[in-house]
């Protein structure tokens, strides 16, 4: 990995490109995400201005996509965070995911993510980068599957 990714916002030219790996990679696939759905999910994340969209790229090509959603429960909320398949296991996403928390706690005391049940990769992944596990949420995007709200603080959102 290189000693400082390069991170930069989202352009909608990114979003055929980060089509085919999301569709790919777990979650999405168990969740019956298709190519085609990521194009409006990304338009409508461009033109949302409580939505932050980054990407990390490694060798010059979009390898990972964080978009954060501000002012939800007392905090931001990691909507979506992804590596390339072809990126992973080298420390890109650890040094993504430290961008966005920094990001995130500048302005917030609490940072939010769900992570599917069966994604065990990623929650020893969010675990081991501090997060606790809240609950499940059962059923919320496909039949008898839960996503898990995860959530890392700095501490309460008012201070004595």
């Amino acid at each position: 990995m290189p000693s400082s990714p390069d991170i930069r916002p989202f352009r909608e030219s990114d979003t055929d490109a980060m089509a085919a790996w999301l569709t790919a990679s777990e979650p999405w696939r168990t969740l019956g995400y298709r190519t085609n759905d990521w194009a409006p999910y990304f338009s409508a994340v461009a033109a949302d201005p409580l939505r932050e969209a980054d990407v990390i790229e490694s060798e010059g090509a979009a390898a990972g996509v964080a978009v954060v959603r501000r002012h939800v429960l007392a905090g931001d909320y990691l909507e979506l965070f992804a590596i390339a398949p072809s990126a992973r296991r080298v420390g890109l996403g650890r040094a993504f995911l430290d961008y966005v928390e920094r990001r995130a706690f500048s302005r917030a005391r609490n940072f939010y993510l769900c992570v599917s049940d069966f994604n065990t990769a990623a929650r020893a992944f969010y675990r081991a980068a501090g997060y606790q596990e809240i609950g499940p949420i059962d059923e919320l995007i496909v039949p008898g599957r839960s996503e898990v709200l995860m959530r890392k603080t700095i501490g309460p959102m008012r201070q004595p």
